[in-house]
């Protein structure tokens, strides 16, 4: 399904653009290399958004 959505139609490019994604740090990719049991994908929190206690008064 995303790699139809994407318009991705080589399964090289799509494992290509995922890798690429994950150096960035963009994504965290958990392979499955079970053939009924899917990848996982996580995305990293963004630390300008936790809270650290450094506030504006």
């Amino acid at each position: 399904m995303l790699m139809s959505y994407s318009r991705i139609a080589s399964t090289a490019t799509y494992h290509k653009c995922i890798k690429e994604l994950e150096t960035f740090g963009y994504i965290h990719y958990y392979p499955s290399y079970h053939p009924i049991k899917g990848s996982q994908v996580g995305w990293p929190e963004d630390k300008r958004d936790s809270k650290s206690g450094d506030s504006e008064i």
